[in-house]
C-alpha cells in the first residue's frame, strides 16, 4: 500500500499538477487542498525511515515545496485530522534532519495532532522543544498544548501549563512608565 501511494505521489507530482503546489490556487482541479497528494502518501507510512523517503522524493521533484511553512503546516494539520501521531512526529524529525526550522504555526499543528492521537506525553515533549526552539512559545502553542493534555484527563498538569502561560506572558510586556509631567 505505501508503495502505491508513493507512485501516486510522484505521478501526481510530476505530471497532473506539475507547478500547482508553488504557485497555483489554494485547491486543484479536484476541489482538494494542497498537500493532499502528499497527504494521502504519508497516511500509508508506518516508518520514520518512509516518511523519509516520501518528503525527500517530494523535495527532489519540486524543489522549494516544503520550504512553504504554510504546506509543512497544512500536512502536519491534516495527518492530525486523521490520528497519524506517529506520522507527524516523523515529519517533525525529518524537518529537524533536513534543517527546516519548525515555526509557531508547526508546533502548535504538531501537539493538536498529538491531541487526536491521544499522545499527551508527546504533546508535552514538543512543547518542551518549542521551548528551546522559539524561547517562548506563544498562547497559540500553549492553547494546542492545553486542549491536549486535558483532552486526556490531565487536568492537573493543563492547568500547571495555564500557569506557565501565564507568567511568560507578565514577564514579556513592558513596564508601562509614568508620564513624568
Amino acid at each position: 500500500m505505501r508503495i502505491a501511494a508513493l507512485r501516486h505521489f510522484s505521478r501526481h507530482l510530476s505530471t497532473r499538477h506539475n507547478g500547482l503546489w508553488r504557485e497555483g490556487p489554494q485547491r486543484n482541479s479536484n476541489g482538494r487542498g494542497r498537500g493532499h497528494s502528499l497527504v494521502e502518501a504519508l497516511t500509508d507510512a508506518s516508518r520514520y525511515s518512509s516518511v523519509a523517503s516520501i518528503l525527500g522524493t517530494a523535495h527532489q521533484r519540486q524543489p522549494g515545496l516544503l520550504d512553504d511553512g504554510r504546506m509543512l503546516t497544512t500536512v502536519l494539520t491534516q495527518l492530525g485530522r486523521r490520528q497519524k501521531g506517529s506520522v507527524v512526529l516523523s515529519v517533525c524529525r525529518w524537518m529537524g534532519e533536513s534543517r527546516i526550522s519548525m515555526n509557531r504555526f508547526h508546533y502548535a499543528a504538531a501537539i493538536s495532532a498529538m491531541e487526536k492521537s491521544r499522545r499527551w506525553e508527546e504533546a508535552l515533549r514538543l512543547l518542551e522543544e518549542a521551548k528551546r526552539t522559539l524561547q517562548q512559545p506563544d498562547a497559540h502553542v500553549y492553547n494546542a498544548a492545553i486542549s491536549a493534555v486535558g483532552a486526556c484527563g490531565q487536568w492537573e498538569r493543563a492547568l500547571q501549563l495555564l500557569e506557565e502561560m501565564r507568567a511568560g506572558s507578565q514577564r514579556r510586556r513592558p513596564a508601562h512608565r509614568a508620564s513624568s509631567e
